[in-house]
């Protein structure tokens, strides 16, 4: 970077010389502002490399500024990509959910459909055993009726040998 630096000006009144006090009071006003010339050129330096450092702080604080968003750039896309990344996750397990519901309801349909026709099956056998034990009932009195009879008659055929 360069400073800015004001040249310093040459002042020369040159060598009149006066009636009123020689050449020396020419020479010492030539010297004053020779001499406030060169502090207004040592405070313009001192001022110039103050300029400086201040510009050179300046930059580097631009330039950590820079680096500073260029780092949150690159997070950033980062997180937009994770973000993506989770909305693509979100929606797969999303899908999966709705398949997952489907099949359970289309199992729960079959396991209900199962289960009335093993309801009706259930039913059809109770009946059937109904009938199976009320016939068993019916032939269970038709035989003791039988065996009375027999044994009835047998007593009979018996008590008619013995008569005999």
């Amino acid at each position: 970077m360069s400073s800015y630096r004001q040249p310093a000006p040459n002042i020369h009144l040159g060598n009149n010389k006066s009636a009123v006090g020689g050449g020396s009071l020419i020479q010492e006003i030539n010297d004053s502002l020779a001499q406030r010339v060169n502090k207004n050129s040592s405070h313009d330096q001192l001022l110039s490399k103050e300029y400086e450092k201040i510009m050179q702080k300046l930059e580097a604080d631009i330039r950590g500024h820079i680096r500073l968003e260029h780092e949150m750039k690159i997070h950033l896309d980062y997180l937009e990509g994770r973000v993506e990344e989770l909305e693509n996750t979100n929606l797969k397990l999303s899908n999966d959910k709705k398949q997952g519901a489907k099949k359970v309801a289309s199992i729960e349909d079959k396991l209900k459909s199962l289960n009335s026709e093993k309801e009706r099956e259930l039913e059809k056998v109770k009946l059937d055993l109904q009938k199976a034990l009320e016939q068993l009932q019916v032939n269970d009195r038709k035989y003791r009726e039988q065996i009375d009879k027999l044994t009835r008659d047998l007593d009979l055929l018996r008590a008619q040998t013995i008569i005999h």
